[in-house]
């Protein structure tokens, strides 16, 4: 992949995740809860189906309404060709 490429790939799935959690949590906890959560997947980028895969895992370790929408993009990256690791 050229780097052009890779920043299409990588803008899809940040762009997933961050307008899912923005979407239901707002613009301010949804920034923060995605921002936190980058820093805690040690990712600058989500840039395949298996890094959404590992982002939604840290969420769904999470409490209230932020543990299901680590389901839903689990099952986003899923459907996407992530691999599940048990």
């Amino acid at each position: 992949m050229n780097t052009a490429t890779e920043a299409k790939v990588a803008t899809a799935w940040d762009t997933v995740a961050h307008e899912k959690l923005v979407r239901i949590l707002g613009p301010t906890q949804g920034d923060r809860v995605f921002h936190e959560t980058m820093v805690e997947v040690k990712l600058e980028h989500l840039m395949t189906a298996d890094d959404l895969m590992r982002f939604a895992d840290i969420l769904a370790r999470r409490d209230g309404f932020v543990r299901t929408l680590g389901a839903v993009l689990r099952t986003h990256a899923l459907l996407r060709g992530a691999v599940q690791v048990s």
